[in-house]
Formats: C-alpha cells, structure tokens, sequence
C-alpha cells in the first residue's frame, strides 16, 4: 500500500546546445522556478528529482522536499535516451528504498526536449521503451513527454502516457512548464486532466 497524499515527481530537462537560442534557456529556467512555486505551495506531500542533460547527464537534485534554486546552461548534444534510461534507474532505486507505506501514490517523469536524439552511445529507442513500458504497467509511473515541434515523435515511440508538442522558441518553453505543472496540479488533486497533445 502506498501513501495517496504523497506524489513525486522526476523532470529531465534537455539542456543541449540548441537551448541557448533564442531565450530558451531563460524561459525554462524562469519556468521551472514557477513550476516548484505551484506545486510546493500546494497540500500534500511532494517530492522533486531534477536532472538535466546534454551529451552528459548530471543530477541537480533528488527527493527534494523544498525548493531548489536552478539555472539551465546550455551545452553540447542531446543524448536523450541515455538520460531517461539512467533516470529511471535512479528514481526506481530511490523510491525502492523506501518502505511500502511510504512509497508516493502518483509518479509522474517529465521529459522536456526541444531537440531530437543524437548522441546516446548505451541504449537504444528498444530498449528504453521497454523500460519506460515496465515501469508504466508494473509501478503505475506516468511519463509525460513534451517535445519541440518534430521532437515529439519520439515520445510516441518511446510509448509514454502523454505525448505533447510545442512551439521551439521561447514562448512555447514558457508555455510547456506551465502546461505541466497545471497538469501535476490536476492528478494531485485527485481530478487528472490529460494533457493536451499540442500546446
């Protein structure tokens, strides 16, 4: 049995080089500040993982019960595949060390790209997918894909709970975070409101 009044939520954020056009970078820095503000404020108990990646992948945070303070830095290529297999790793080892009792009732990982794969040299799309699949049909996790214009497809392929697309500039990196923290904010509060498949 899990804890109903507690979710977690794991973000994985494409930091590649491709962030730093156009102000990307400062609206998905400003939008993950907005997005920790809304669902810290809200009741219940929270958690927050926070990677990032580019041709490396690096850990910000993990099992965060308060806010952290985050800018994105935009380098190199986009190796997405073996970020989100090396994340789902990570977050299946956090939430197993845990007690039943106290494991989060609601999962929910969110990848943001604006790019398309390109660098990862571990997994394959196969692969990942599988383990997207275990993780979605045995533990209940929903992963929640948000790509830029033609990046999307990969969500599709990659077989996630939700799949959405949004415009590759500025407004549409502000615009994503806010779509999905109002779509955190409906599963926590019992009344889930499927994303929209086009922002």
């Amino acid at each position: 049995m899990t804890n109903p009044d507690y979710t977690h939520c794991t973000l994985i954020v494409d930091r590649s080089g491709s962030m730093s056009m156009g102000g990307k970078d400062a609206e998905a820095t400003n939008g993950i500040k907005v997005f920790l503000d809304e669902q810290f404020d809200l009741p219940g108990h929270f958690t927050f993982t926070l990677s990032e990646f580019d041709t490396a992948f690096n850990t910000v945070c993990r099992l965060r019960t308060e806010k952290v303070d985050y800018t994105l830095v935009p380098g190199g290529s986009t190796a997405l595949l073996d970020a989100v297999a090396q994340e789902i790793e990570k977050t299946g080892e956090d939430l197993n060390s845990m007690k039943d009792e106290f494991r989060p009732a609601n999962v929910i990982v969110v990848i943001v790209t604006d790019g398309e794969e390109n660098a990862s040299k571990k997994h394959t799309l196969e692969e990942v997918r599988d383990m997207i699949q275990h993780q979605q049909d045995v533990y209940g996790w929903k992963f929640i894909f948000l790509g830029a214009d033609t990046a999307d497809w990969m969500g599709r392929a990659l077989g996630t709970y939700s799949t959405t697309t949004y415009s590759d500039d500025a407004h549409g990196t502000h615009e994503v975070y806010a779509a999905s923290s109002s779509y955190l904010r409906s599963v926590r509060s019992g009344d889930e409101q499927k994303m929209d498949e086009r922002i």
